[in-house]
């Protein structure tokens, strides 16, 4: 007995594409999910938009990056130096819990959060194939 097989590389190599976006969309939205409830276990959240902003983005065939379009984000992810005025001769702001402004000549370094790096460590076999 013989058997013959004709094989449609083209469609063999689609399907390879097809699975890889899958997969990696996948964990790419496990990723979000688990940055997400990193930012709310720290109680970091004081308006909420960072948490609401952060998203996936394909930038490539089968690739995506988790991220947050906050300009504060970076600072809230891998933390900050101190602070000192530069043109006034001390720091406004209001800090989470008060509704009143301090004023201040110097805030302390902030260590950083690590959501998206906590995330990314915690990735494994089973975020890709659900």
């Amino acid at each position: 007995m013989r058997a013959r097989f004709d094989i449609d590389v083209a469609k063999i190599r689609r399907e390879q594409h097809h699975f890889a976006d899958r997969t990696a969309s996948r964990a790419a939205a496990v990723t979000q999910m688990r940055v997400k409830e990193g930012i709310a276990a720290t109680d970091r959240i004081r308006t909420g938009r960072m948490l609401n902003r952060v998203h996936v983005k394909e930038v490539g065939p089968a690739r995506f990056q988790v991220r947050s379009d906050e300009p504060y984000s970076h600072w809230q992810e891998r933390g900050r130096g101190p602070v000192r005025p530069i043109r006034a001769k001390a720091l406004r702001f209001k800090p989470k819990g008060l509704n009143a402004f301090v004023f201040a000549k110097y805030v302390r370094p902030d260590p950083g959060g690590h959501f998206f790096q906590r995330a990314l460590s915690r990735l494994s076999r089973r975020d890709f194939t659900g």
